[in-house]
């Protein structure tokens, strides 16, 4: 099997560049085991430039008189990435039974089965691959619209016309029926909720009713498999038309039984189908910008009915965990060939996710790589969820023994002379940036610092720390094992240990934290002391 997986060689440029004004004809590229030299009069050439393996340098590791070149290896890897040819060697290794996958039965992780390095399973993902971020630099300038048909004007093909008494009230029997009658045609979820103005595309064009029923279509396989490209975009369109239709249907349904309804086609620009599902509860918006839903993961589309019915049984959303599971995951981000989900670094040392519209080309070319490598389009829903429960729970004990009183009693008797100066009633917390569970709440009293561990949820109704010191899960625990107060002044400085105020700078002063915030190398109303 060629490490290129199909595609063509020839369009690969991979091969190495032989200056002879630096040969010195020692001959060890003639031991090259493709055969890609070819030794002639006046020494060495390249012969067989194609069939050099690609990535390799060997001969250039060894030439004696560093005459061999080789390509610039970052546009190589752009190609690969672009066309999948990672992706498609794993899976012809898999299907020929040379790479299996073994799970290490004392790791849950979150999500895929095998386990990750230790610096990847200590953030909680489960993917276990990590490369760098890509800069969001030099991105596309913003054009309007797409070469696709959605944001189109899509009338409302309907057959039966509105009552002019419509009903506004439906019972559960009748909410049951529709939902049967709407699974029988081809809907795979439904859900309701109302739309706000902030779902709205155009602020000045609003649906006839506020009450939305909302409907989600499940995309198959022959689209999820379709590479970018002419035939995929069709499939894709294709699909959008299906659920048009059957969208019409169910508002002809809702006519016939008295209710009046407005069907909103998938293809349509009256509001922002997905975060309008999220807010029907069907699920949660991916990092990829996609609904993942219990039914059918980030793989449907999604359509909407306003109708006049006002009791519409809205649930709760139960989904948000999907939100931090991502964070973790970042699978879609190295699945896009074009670039289009980015991570960056907060001002605070989270990240966070920026989908580049204008490169993205789902919608222009059936693009669905972001959805295939996705986990819930691999793996069942609740499955998923189990193991995130699951390493969620290991986490947070493993986190809990940091909150340990006696380790912080002893911290903050080693660090006294820290808080010296500070008077009675001021109060610092020390949190943990993965954890939003516990603080430890450090109170002057006297000469003394009393400890104590509070419950966010439980015991803190308002803020009630004067200063926040933000530190990270790994940097919490090397302060246990310092007795100075080094250790705690380097990760400041190195803004490891993200420094917060809750109170004005005068408020600070009167408490006497000028000093305390000199002996960190801080101060009041400085850029290493956040507002």
């Amino acid at each position: 099997m060629a490490w290129f997986a199909g595609y063509p060689r020839e369009k690969i440029q991979w091969y190495p560049t032989i200056n002879h004004e630096k040969c010195v004809e020692c001959g060890i590229c003639m031991n090259c085991g493709a055969k890609v030299y070819k030794w002639t009069e006046n020494g060495p050439v390249v012969d067989q430039p194609y069939k050099c393996t690609v990535g390799c340098t060997t001969c250039a590791t060894l030439c004696q008189g560093n005459a061999i070149t080789f390509p610039d290896k970052k546009p190589l890897r752009e190609l690969y990435q672009k066309e999948r040819i990672w992706a498609k060697v794993k899976k012809e290794l898999t299907e020929a039974g040379k790479l299996q996958v073994e799970g290490n039965n004392n790791t849950t992780t979150g999500c895929c089965e095998t386990s990750a390095p230790p610096e990847v399973e200590n953030s909680g993902c489960g993917c276990g691959t990590a490369e760098p971020p890509e800069s969001v630099e030099n991105l596309p300038e913003k054009v309007e619209g797409c070469s696709c048909g959605c944001g189109g004007d899509y009338p409302d093909e309907h057959v039966k016309n509105n009552p002019d008494e419509p009903k506004t009230l439906a019972d559960s029997d009748f909410i049951k029926k529709l939902e049967e009658y709407a699974h029988s045609i081809g809907i795979k979820s439904i859900g309701y909720t109302t739309v706000t103005p902030k779902l709205l595309i155009n602020p000045n064009q609003s649906p006839l009713f506020s009450n939305a029923i909302v409907l989600t279509m499940e995309m198959s396989d022959d689209l999820i498999l379709a590479d970018p490209g002419t035939a995929a975009q069709a499939i894709n369109d294709a699909h959008y038309e299906k659920l048009g239709k059957l969208t019409y249907k169910i508002a002809d349904y809702l006519r016939e039984n008295g209710y009046a309804a407005e069907a909103a086609h998938p293809y349509g620009s009256v509001v922002k189908f997905t975060p309008l599902a999220q807010k029907a509860s069907l699920g949660w918006i991916g990092q990829n910008g996609l609904l993942i839903t219990p039914a059918s993961g980030p793989r449907q589309k999604i359509s909407a009915i306003f109708t006049s019915i006002k009791n519409l049984p809205v649930r709760d959303n139960k989904h948000s965990w999907i939100s931090e599971y991502c964070k973790r995951c970042g699978k879609c981000i190295k699945a896009c060939p074009e670039g289009a989900l980015i991570e960056t670094e907060t001002c605070c040392g989270g990240k966070e996710t920026e989908f580049v519209e204008e490169r993205c080309i789902g919608c222009s070319q059936g693009c669905t790589y972001c959805i295939e490598d996705c986990p819930f389009d691999q793996k069942e829903y609740e499955d998923i969820k189990n193991r995130f429960d699951k390493l969620n729970a290991k986490l947070k004990e493993k986190q809990n023994k940091k909150f340990n009183q006696k380790l912080w009693d002893n911290w903050a008797k080693k660090n006294s002379s820290l808080f010296a100066g500070l008077v009675d009633g001021a109060n610092i917390t020390i949190s943990m940036t993965q954890n939003n569970e516990r603080i430890v709440l450090l109170e002057k009293k006297g000469n003394d610092v009393n400890v104590s561990i509070k419950h966010l949820k439980k015991d803190l109704e308002s803020p009630i720390a004067d200063l926040m010191f933000d530190i990270d899960e790994k940097d919490m625990g090397k302060l246990f094992d310092d007795s100075t107060s080094i250790k705690f002044i380097d990760l400041i400085y190195s803004g490891k240990i993200r420094v917060y105020a809750f109170r004005t700078e005068l408020q600070l002063m009167d408490k006497g934290y000028m000093g305390f915030l000199n002996r960190l190398g801080l101060r009041i109303g400085g850029e290493g002391c956040c507002g």
